[in-house]
Formats: structure tokens, C-alpha cells, sequence
């Protein structure tokens, strides 16, 4: 009897066993498509990104190969500036214009004060510093009045110095619009961000607008230490999500910008829990049949 008993609760273990590896192999199946979602979405919006980027740098540095004395001659630099306005790109951008090496904007295709200083910009600071293409960080525009993130290229004379800077001013609600079509369902978060963390563009996200902090220590930490990608980390709400990231931060700090994609683990969680439950039922189902199914063998 007691032999026929340890048989059953054998057979039983076995079953019970198998049930939950099929609910736990399926939980890591779903876990591990909303982690390869997640990393796939945030790759094709940052290769979106570096287009866009890309196209800007190639705008500027077409209008930057002019005559030099533009960034000087205030005549000649407003009639310049009046060709870009043909530039195919041109609806992307709210403003553009050239600053002197003093940091004051010379003319620009908008109306404007005179003698406006832009020397505190980063997207000046680091044209002149580096003698490359510059990519600033979020600001309300000096002449827009608009959120913007602008975008400068050196002016170099034939010795190569640098005599002033091109600027272009990329309005947000573009940068928004841009990506808004990879938003492919309501629980995909993603916003793109400066490197000082503040948001320039969100989608699906009510709480992020542009020009706020988007970004916590955990997620800081996960994007500067690279850390594996995707990360698990508790949303505002307690709730896990998935945070996939591009490009990564390195020993230098946060790149220029950078894009998040988010997405929740608690649908699957639900799923995973129903799952979980009809494994239970299923093994005290198949534990019955067992024991009146299988009877001791009479001698």
C-alpha cells in the first residue's frame, strides 16, 4: 500500500513538475520578446536619429562653405540666409543664422534684437572649441521664444580658423512628430533626450514633456555603466518596465542625445499569473485522477 502510494505521488510530481516548466519557460519566452521588442524599437529610432542628425550636419556645413566675411558683413549674411529658405530640409527648422567668434548673432532669418549674445550656448561653445559640428541641448530660443535644439558648424577661413559659427534651430514639435509613427501601441514609451537628461521629444508619455528631467538615478546609472540592454526597472508607479537604450553613456558622461523605449512587464505578469494558476488546477486535476485511476495490483 505504502509503495503504491510514493507511486502516485511520483507520477503526480512528475505531471505537477512539468505543468510549471511549461508556465515558467513560457514566462521567459514573453519576457524575452519584450526585451528583444524593446531593443529592436530603440535601434531603428536611433538609426532615425542619426538621419536626422546626419542631414542637419550635411545642411550646415553646405552653408557654412560660403565666404567668410558673411559671419561679419551683416548685408551680405541676410542675403545668404534668404537662399536657405529654398534648402528642401527648411521646414524643419524654425530659425537660422551666423554668430561672430564673439559669441554675438549677426544676422539670422528671423527678425531679432540687435547684438544678441549666444556665447553661453553650448552648440557655439563647442564649434568654436572643437572646430567640428556641434550639437547643443534644449533652450528656449533667444529669437523663436520656442523650445528648440540647435545645431552649429564652424566658418573657417582659407588658414582654416574658425571666424564664426552656422546655426540652424530644430523646433521639438518636429523632433516629436518624427518619431511619434514608432509608437506602435499605447504601452511603448519613448522619449529622446539631451545630455544634461532633459526631455526634447516623448510619446505615451503624459507625465514627460519637453524641457523636464527624464531621467532617475537607476536609469542613469543603467545607461552610463552599461549595463545589459534592456534593463528591469520600477516605473513611477512601482511597476516594472522594460528599458531598452541607444546609444550608451561611457566614461565621458551622457552622449549628445539619446533615445529610451519603455514598456511594461505587467500585462505579461497577469498572463504569467494565469498561467501559473492553471498549472495548480491542472496537477490537482491530474493528482484525482491519479489516485483513483491507478489502483494497487492484486496478488
Amino acid at each position: 500500500m505504502k509503495t503504491m502510494v510514493k507511486f502516485k505521488l511520483l507520477i503526480f510530481a512528475v505531471l505537477a513538475g512539468s505543468f510549471f516548466y511549461l508556465a515558467w519557460q513560457t514566462k521567459n519566452i514573453l519576457e524575452e520578446e519584450v526585451f528583444e521588442h524593446v531593443h529592436h524599437i530603440a535601434l531603428i529610432a536611433h538609426n532615425y536619429q542619426s538621419i536626422l542628425i546626419d542631414e542637419t550636419e550635411t545642411t550646415l556645413k553646405q552653408l557654412a562653405d560660403e565666404p567668410t566675411e558673411l559671419a561679419q558683413d551683416q548685408s551680405s549674411c541676410q542675403k545668404f540666409l534668404t537662399k536657405f529658405t529654398y534648402n528642401p530640409l527648411r521646414n524643419r527648422y524654425l530659425n537660422a543664422g551666423l554668430v561672430n567668434t564673439d559669441g554675438i548673432i549677426t544676422c539670422s532669418l528671423l527678425p531679432m534684437e540687435p547684438d544678441l549674445d549666444v556665447s553661453h550656448r553650448r552648440y557655439f561653445q563647442q564649434a568654436i572649441s572643437t572646430n567640428d559640428f556641434a550639437i547643443g541641448e534644449y533652450q528656449i530660443g533667444l529669437i523663436t521664444k520656442k523650445p528648440s535644439l540647435n545645431f552649429g558648424y564652424p566658418i573657417r577661413n582659407q588658414a582654416n580658423e574658425v571666424t564664426g559659427v552656422v546655426f540652424v534651430a530644430m523646433g521639438l514639435d518636429w523632433f516629436e512628430e518624427f518619431f511619434t509613427s514608432l509608437a506602435l501601441d499605447q504601452n511603448l514609451r519613448m522619449k529622446v533626450m539631451d545630455r544634461s537628461g532633459t526631455i526634447l521629444a516623448s510619446v505615451n508619455q503624459e507625465a514627460e514633456s519637453p524641457g523636464t528631467q527624464g531621467l532617475n538615478s537607476r536609469l542613469l546609472a543603467a545607461v552610463l555603466n552599461g549595463e545589459p540592454n534592456p534593463v528591469l526597472i520600477a516605473d513611477e508607479n512601482n511597476s516594472l518596465r522594460a528599458y531598452g537604450f541607444q546609444p550608451r553613456g561611457d566614461e565621458n558622461g551622457l552622449p549628445e542625445t539619446f533615445i529610451i523605449i519603455s514598456k511594461p512587464l505587467g500585462p505579461i505578469y497577469n498572463h504569467i499569473s494565469l498561467l501559473f494558476a492553471a498549472a495548480s488546477l491542472a496537477s490537482i486535476i491530474a493528482g484525482l485522477v491519479i489516485w483513483k485511476i491507478v489502483k494497487p495490483r492484486k496478488n
